[in-house]
């Protein structure tokens, strides 16, 4: 149970830090985007004190990119994503 629930979590903590990031840099295209996740990568604090720091392929992504599409909360135009206005 509570190695799900640190994988919920992780998986929750990507998907806001690569906002984080499309927001903060600006990024355009998903390879802006990459390009900036490979600049810094972020870090997962678990309640072990320990720190896991993850680094973000490519292909990983595309893929939350095209979840977050899914769920409109981005708009891909061509190459270009922005945030969907709601």
């Amino acid at each position: 149970y509570i190695h799900a629930a640190h994988s919920i979590a992780l998986k929750r903590d990507i998907v806001n830090y690569v906002l984080s990031v499309m927001d903060d840099s600006g990024a355009e295209t998903i390879d802006d985007l990459a390009e900036e996740l490979d600049m810094c990568p972020g870090e997962y604090e678990t309640n072990e004190r320990s720190i896991i720091t993850y680094d973000i392929s490519y292909d990983f992504v595309s893929e939350i990119i095209e979840d977050l599409k899914k769920l409109e909360i981005i708009r891909i135009k061509g190459n270009k994503i922005k945030f969907s206005k709601k």
